[in-house]
């Protein structure tokens, strides 16, 4: 356990306190941020008070990591280490949910270094490269549907480069985000990721390149047709097996069932978007639309 002479004395928060007495003391630090850390006992009323108000737009939980927090904790192997929970300028807890997570559980205090006063918008900087990623950024900012915003932005701008697979797409938190707030229409995305959703729902076919081919779609001009696009996709709809869904949807079916064959990113991003363009220009597809190869180039205008 670690020694109370190590919680600092200025305005000190530790768990032989009242809950009272405790969220005053860190209300006083968070209104007034130290320059430096506080070393903080939590007891655990104080880690839920802290989890059920001041916890908003955090990133997933990882209970593997909290359940081994917890042990720690209550086994009295926890130590101070110099790593820090965070709380912004406006009092929201930006870094520690799953260590005042495991306070709860384990049903005892711990003590742990507390920073204050943190600019909202350092999230992105936070675990860069190592715990933090798209899905939690996004889900941090508040955006409706996390994890397919990182998956159909890394997509478009795969695209938008001639690529049909994002993984090649190399892009930190930091610039996805730029490109969210700067460069992505927000509320045309928002609206292509819940129709893609359904539609994989239906189809299984991949979210990524759905959202790509209709924010692309959507962006120039051709919303309404790509909405029945993807409509005629979930009913599996089409005039006759030549018609672009169907033969589409039958294609990915019967590659599907061919244990000696795989479909890549490549073949669904082609296949999609020559199913497209034909259902656009009102004409049915060819067998041969649905035969890729490796160099077969992105048949979709990706201008934004």
């Amino acid at each position: 356990m670690i020694p109370m002479d190590k919680v600092s004395k200025k305005r000190r928060v530790s768990a032989n306190m009242k809950i009272d007495e405790q969220k005053s003391s860190l209300s006083s630090l968070i209104s007034n941020p130290p320059e430096n850390t506080r070393i903080i006992e939590f007891s655990p009323e104080l880690a839920s008070y802290v989890l059920e108000n001041l916890n908003i737009n955090n990133r997933t939980k990882k209970p593997k990591n909290i359940k081994r927090y917890a042990n720690d904790m209550a086994t009295g192997n926890w130590s101070l280490t110099g790593d820090t929970l965070q709380f912004s300028k406006k009092g929201i807890l930006m870094n520690g949910q799953n260590r005042l997570s495991a306070c709860v559980r384990a049903g005892v205090p711990f003590v742990t270094h507390v920073a204050f006063g943190i600019e909202a918008t350092s999230r992105v900087h936070m675990d860069v490269g190592k715990v933090r990623n798209n899905a939690d950024l996004f889900h941090g900012e508040g955006v409706p549907y996390p994890n397919e915003t990182g998956k159909g932005i890394r997509m478009i701008m795969a695209w938008k480069s001639g690529k049909t697979d994002a993984r090649g797409i190399d892009l930190d938190l930091r610039e996805m985000l730029e490109l969210y707030n700067n460069v992505i229409d927000k509320s045309v995305l928002e609206l292509c990721i819940k129709k893609a959703k359904a539609v994989k729902r239906h189809t299984s076919y991949p979210e990524a390149h759905l959202i790509a081919l209709m924010y692309f779609a959507w962006r120039q001009g051709h919303s309404e047709k790509v909405k029945k696009f993807m409509d005629d996709m979930i009913a599996g709809y089409g005039n006759g097996p030549r018609s672009p869904v169907r033969l589409l949807l039958s294609t990915v079916s019967r590659l599907r069932m061919d244990r000696f064959n795989t479909i890549t990113p490549h073949m669904y991003a082609i296949m999609l978007t020559r199913s497209w363009n034909n259902y656009l220009d009102g004409k049915a597809s060819k067998v041969s639309d649905m035969s890729v190869t490796l160099d077969d180039p992105l048949p979709v205008d990706t201008s934004m």
